[in-house]
């Protein structure tokens, strides 16, 4: 006779764990890829991401998926409600406060009421967008970023030992970029306090 221990395995115990941090930020849903483990999940919902049309962004250190619609942000919450996969298990780290909030933004951005609104104020400054090398659909961190770019570039000061003439076409380059910044700044503005009030 032989004395034999066993040991219960409960299930998904040799599954790894992975804590998945999420930010959401603007429009994305940004998860931390820290470490193989991460990243292989990252590679498995990529694939899902590709077959369900949905735009999202890959690089070393995060996976951004772009959330824009309803459609969108359901199958956000059908990925953060699945924890076990085949290979390992989920535990998703993230603010349920700022989620909510993230979700009632996008539900009022891709409202009917607030894309006719905007779309035709962006008609209107479509000059402005051109001026600083952007589109209508840029967001205003985008716009800022331009703006600073070029303004560096045509600065008056900078220019101050060049001929008069090429002063004189600088500085008009340098109103203008001001004027489109100037006039856009508002515009962004009002679609935050209307999203705020939403």
């Amino acid at each position: 006779y032989k004395t034999i221990k066993l040991g219960l395995i409960q299930k998904n115990t040799l599954a790894p764990v992975i804590n998945l941090r999420i930010s959401f930020i603007k429009n994305e849903a940004k998860f931390e890829l820290k470490d193989t483990l991460c990243k292989n999940f990252a590679d498995y919902i990529s694939e899902s991401l590709v077959k369900s049309g949905i735009d999202f962004n890959k690089n070393d250190d995060f996976l951004k998926i772009v959330i824009s619609n309803d459609n969108d942000i359901s199958m956000l919450n059908k990925l953060l409600v699945k924890k076990n996969y085949p290979k390992f298990s989920i535990n998703f780290v993230y603010d349920e406060k700022e989620y909510k909030i993230f979700k009632h933004n996008i539900k009022i951005r891709s409202s009917a009421k607030f894309m006719s609104r905007f779309s035709a104020l962006a008609n209107l400054l479509e000059e402005n967008f051109e001026i600083l090398g952007c589109s209508k659909n840029d967001d205003f961190a985008t716009v800022r970023q331009n703006y600073l770019s070029l303004a560096n570039i045509y600065h008056p000061d900078r220019h101050s030992n060049k001929s008069i003439a090429i002063q004189e076409e600088y500085a008009k380059k340098f109103k203008n970029i001001q004027s489109a910044y100037e006039g856009l700044k508002p515009y962004f503005k009002n679609q935050e306090n209307f999203v705020m009030v939403g």
